[in-house]
């Protein structure tokens, strides 16, 4: 069953039913909270390579199982990526621009948590 949430009226762990697999891109208290929506045998799986060793650490304290994932870029994998963006097969959501000068703000914008796409710095 497929299940949306708005995160900025409620809470996921609040009304989403336990899960077998949590795939955590965020880190952080997201990461932990996840916890609560796994099953006991599920897994959690998460992105942020930053944040993989405190939310498999927080598993291992609940009983359950997480994993991290580091991420490294190639070569090869980059320039396919370039060609579907010139090709129009990829686009990339831009939530907002900020020139270089006010990069505090780009970085405040981050942190809210509230972006619907990637925050991006120009020259």
């Amino acid at each position: 069953m497929d299940e949306s949430v708005d995160y900025r009226s409620q809470k996921f762990e609040d009304v989403v039913e336990p899960v077998d697999v949590v795939y955590d891109l965020i880190g952080g208290d997201v990461a932990e909270r996840s916890l609560d929506v796994l099953r006991p045998d599920g897994i959690q799986i998460s992105l942020p390579s930053a944040a993989a060793a405190a939310a498999v650490e927080a598993a291992k304290a609940r009983g359950r199982n997480a994993v991290g994932m580091m991420v490294e870029p190639d070569g090869d994998g980059l320039e396919e990526l370039a060609a579907l963006v010139r090709s129009g097969g990829l686009r990339v959501l831009v939530d907002e621009t900020f020139p270089l000068a006010r990069a505090a703000d780009a970085h405040r914008l981050g942190e809210a948590g509230r972006t619907t796409g990637k925050i991006v710095l120009i020259l």
